[in-house]
This record gives structure tokens, C-alpha cells and sequence, in this order.
């Protein structure tokens, strides 16, 4: 991950729906976004990609991640 990005909202959001258990649905968690750097010479419609954050893309499909917080004892 030597030119992306990752983002982490602390505390951010809660799990909700049924694709997770329910001991874990409205659990509090960490939001994580890893974001790809665009290509330095790449250029779509002849502007640069590299000019703003505009242009960074989400890395893969599992790009989008969450951690959930440690409990302190």
C-alpha cells in the first residue's frame, strides 16, 4: 500500500441488517476506506487525474472495511 490512502473514521457507525449476526448489529465501529492514488500521467477527458482527491478511487471491493473497537478492561 506504498500510494494508497487509508481513512478511519473512530466510533463512526453502527452495523445494521441481517447480513450480520445479531450479538454484532448495532455494535459501534471504526469506518476504514482505503483509497487508490491515481496514475501520475494518467488523464481523463485531457485533465490530470493526479490534480485532487476528486479522482482517488476506493481500492478494491473490499476497500470499504470496518474494525470494531477494542474493549478496555
Amino acid at each position: 500500500m506504498t500510494d494508497d490512502e487509508r481513512w478511519i473514521w473512530w466510533n463512526y457507525t453502527r452495523l445494521d441488517g441481517d447480513q450480520y449476526p445479531p450479538e454484532e448489529r448495532g455494535q459501534v465501529v471504526h469506518l476504514e476506506i482505503t483509497f487508490t492514488r491515481p496514475e501520475a500521467g494518467a488523464t481523463a477527458l485531457g485533465v490530470s487525474l493526479a490534480r485532487g482527491r476528486g479522482a482517488w478511487r476506493v481500492a478494491s471491493p473490499l476497500g470499504v472495511s470496518y474494525t470494531v473497537p477494542s474493549s478496555k478492561s
